[in-house]
């Protein structure tokens, strides 16, 4: 058990050291340069959280404009059936008024 101590760098924080001298305080910029040292993730992961986020963002993007782009097709389709009727019937009717006296202008 004590090799363990002696191989591990980072093993400092106890009471039952042997240095007379040693308070069993580490000051907090060694113990984060530690930290860093040990468990410091790799340029791939960095990167690749980075484009995770930035993958989950574009597909939410994507999402949103599929459901803007439903929406507004729907109003679009409900101004247009009026309008359609409207000429069709105008064009029907046409036909019909063509053999009343006044039935041109209209």
């Amino acid at each position: 058990m004590e090799e363990n101590k002696q191989d591990n760098p980072i093993w400092e924080a106890t009471s039952d050291s042997n240095d007379p001298d040693y308070s069993g305080k580490i000051s907090f910029q060694d113990l984060r340069l530690k930290i860093i040292q040990q468990y410091e993730a790799g340029t791939i992961h960095k990167y690749s959280s980075a484009l995770d986020i930035l993958a989950s963002f574009i597909k939410a993007q994507a999402f949103l404009y599929n459901e803007s782009s439903n929406h507004c097709k729907r109003y679009l389709n409900y101004l247009m059936f009026p309008c359609i009727f409207l000429s069709t019937m105008c064009s029907v009717l046409s036909t019909v008024t063509n053999t009343l006296p006044e039935g041109t202008l209209m």
